[in-house]
């Protein structure tokens, strides 16, 4: 798996969901306010301790609410989207670039990233990271 440029049509894989890794409440809520109506059927979801070991459709399903959200200190600044238009996403990426923001890893779902615990995912992220930066 690679880092690739996102097309311009269809859905992204997956439920209708955003999952935060490492954002702070304000950053949560800047990223929230960019989808405008389309929040209203859409699932945002904090990464939780017991989250890291399951597999990211199943976080995406999830409606996790009674455990401490993991902050920037203890998981990567990462932002997963899922099952939302590629139009959206392209929206959401103009308004994240055009934000004064500190600019997290984004990433979206695929039917193959689907099935990775969230932990190998986010290593999988980093990775990339590393080596785009070379």
């Amino acid at each position: 798996m690679s880092m690739k440029k996102v097309g311009t049509e269809g859905i992204l894989p997956g439920p209708k969901a955003v999952l935060f890794s490492g954002l702070s409440d304000s950053e949560r809520e800047t990223v929230i306010s960019f989808f405008g109506e389309e929040s209203k059927d859409t699932a945002f979801i904090s990464l939780t301790k017991p989250m890291i070991e399951m597999k990211l459709q199943d976080v995406l399903e999830s409606r996790d609410t009674e455990n401490e959200i993991l902050d920037s200190k203890a998981v990567p600044r990462v932002l997963i989207f899922s099952g939302i238009s590629m139009e959206v996403l392209h929206y959401l990426l103009d308004k994240m670039r055009n934000s004064d923001m500190l600019r997290p890893i984004m990433a979206t779902s695929t039917e193959h990233n689907l099935s990775f615990t969230v932990k190998e995912l986010l290593i999988h992220l980093l990775e990339e990271q590393r080596q785009f930066r070379k």
